[in-house]
């Protein structure tokens, strides 16, 4: 099963998320008619919803499947990288990325802009930054209680309940797979300066190498072959390919792949449908004065 979200022209609607979920159990109920007891799945994303690696991994479990191994074609950051962390075993080339699994949280802003802030961010602002700042201007206990005033307590509130989340997935799931877990919630979570950091394949499997498994990247090798042409493959579907009747530039917004080779779901990236361009009429020469 190849799980590849596009990282070519990345936009939320096209991250991990509950969209698929539907796809992707009519391919396991698929793999489980034709007698598979494991699952692969080829990893290629920039995250998603926080919820979705535990949905996806406990669907996968409960429809008795022994183990869900992850290979990670290029990148597999945030929602992916914890994705990768609640399978068997993760697979990949030594060169390929990983990403800090601090929840990402989106707030409305005046006028209606939303931005996206880390729930760490805030949890350091409220914990750290603010007492630091009172300290050092002497503003005392007023001045500390105005500070805070001042801001977002509920985002506060949920940016606890985002990373308690992420922290009861490690002890109750992830820490019981690996020997050094606090040293990986450390690299990934509590260490986290930037959400899109990226971590080597070969960085994580120095503190977790019961979990990862390098492969070697060489061209020649026959599996390195397979995965280059995939990723070719991916790159042509996204940018290029279109469906008959469907406009030019059609995006694709994700692919569930198995041996049947299906591709799900077209966006286009225009909000109407743009006329074709059509060639300027030919000039008229005009008569000449004799």
């Amino acid at each position: 099963m190849s799980l590849a979200t596009n990282v070519y022209s990345p936009s939320p609607v096209t991250f991990l998320g509950y969209h698929i979920m539907g796809h992707i159990e009519e391919q396991l109920v698929k793999f489980r008619h034709d007698g598979c007891r494991n699952v692969l799945i080829l990893l290629s994303t920039y995250g998603g919803e926080i919820t979705f690696p535990e949905a996806l991994v406990s669907k996968i479990r409960d429809m008795d499947f022994e183990n869900a191994y992850t290979f990670i074609l290029d990148v597999a950051f945030s929602a992916g990288t914890l994705l990768a962390l609640l399978s068997n075993k993760i697979i990949g080339f030594p060169n390929a990325h990983v990403g800090p699994v601090d929840p990402q949280m989106i707030v409305a802003g005046p006028q209606g802009i939303t931005s996206v802030i880390g729930a760490m961010t805030v949890k350091r602002l409220i914990e750290e930054v603010i007492p630091q700042l009172a300290i050092q201007q002497g503003i005392g206990k007023e001045g500390l209680a105005r500070l805070y005033a001042a801001q977002d307590l509920y985002l506060y509130e949920k940016a606890l309940e985002s990373i308690k989340y992420i922290e009861d997935i490690f002890s109750d799931k992830i820490c019981k797979t690996v020997k050094r877990c606090e040293e990986l919630k450390k690299l990934l979570l509590h260490g986290a300066t930037e959400h899109s950091q990226p971590i080597s394949l070969r960085q994580l499997a120095e503190i977790i190498p019961e979990k990862v498994m390098l492969i070697d990247d060489s061209p020649s090798q026959p599996l390195s072959e397979l995965v280059i042409s995939y990723r070719a493959l991916l790159r042509y579907l996204f940018n290029f390919e279109s469906r008959p009747g469907v406009a030019p530039g059609t995006i694709k917004l994700f692919v569930i792949g198995s041996k049947y080779g299906e591709i799900i779901g077209e966006a286009s990236p225009f909000p109407t449908q743009v006329p074709p361009t059509r060639p300027p009429p030919p000039l008229q020469e005009k008569p000449q004065q004799k």
